[in-house]
C-alpha cells in the first residue's frame, strides 16, 4: 500500500466515523434541586449556524424554544410570537410562544404548552429525516424558517422524556 493510499483510505474512514457519530439531537440531563427528580435539556440543530430548537423540562415544567445567539438586540418587554414546528409529512404545530431574552448571550422564542410539547415529541421520536421551524408575529409578518436533521431524535427524546417522567 502506498503512502497515498494510505493517506486516503484514513481520510475516508475518519469522514465516515465522524459523519455517523455527529448526532443532530442530544440530550443533557442532571438533577433538579426543586423537583427532587431531573431536569433535562434536548437540544436539535438547526440550519441557522447561530440558532438551535431546545427543549427544556423538569418533573413539573416543560418548554419547547427556537434560541439564537444574539449579544446586541434590546428586547426590553415580552412579544408575543407564533412558534411552529413541523415533522416529516406531520401537520404543522402553531404554538402560542414569547420572544424574551433567555441569557446575556441569547434570545429565545418560547412556549409552554404541555399538550403541543407532547405532540413534538412524539413526532420527532419517529422523525426520519427533516424538521421545519419557524416563527412569526402575531400578525403574521416577520416570517422566517429554517431547517433540522432527525439525525439522533430518538435517543434525545427517549433520554429527555425518561429524565422527566413525561408520558407520551
Amino acid at each position: 500500500m502506498t503512502r497515498n493510499n494510505f493517506f486516503r483510505i484514513c481520510i475516508i474512514a475518519a469522514s465516515l466515523i465522524t459523519s455517523t457519530a455527529h448526532a443532530r439531537w442530544v440530550t443533557n440531563t442532571d438533577d433538579d434541586l426543586f423537583s427532587g427528580g431531573k431536569q433535562a435539556m434536548m437540544i436539535g440543530e438547526v440550519s441557522n449556524q447561530n440558532g438551535a430548537i431546545i427543549f427544556d423540562c423538569t418533573k413539573q415544567n416543560m418548554s419547547v424554544s427556537y434560541v439564537e445567539m444574539d449579544k446586541t438586540s434590546e428586547v426590553t418587554s415580552d412579544i408575543p410570537m407564533d412558534l411552529i414546528l413541523k415533522v416529516d409529512a406531520n401537520s404543522p404545530v402553531k404554538l402560542d410562544a414569547t420572544l424574551t431574552r433567555r441569557n446575556v448571550q441569547a434570545i429565545q422564542i418560547s412556549s409552554n404548552d404541555d399538550e403541543q410539547i407532547k405532540t413534538l415529541l412524539k413526532q420527532i421520536k419517529d422523525a426520519k429525516s427533516k424538521i421545519l421551524i419557524g416563527f412569526q408575529t402575531k400578525d403574521g409578518g416577520n416570517q422566517i424558517s429554517l431547517s433540522g436533521n432527525a439525525s439522533g431524535s430518538t435517543v434525545a427524546v427517549n433520554s429527555f422524556v425518561n429524565a422527566c417522567e413525561i408520558t407520551l
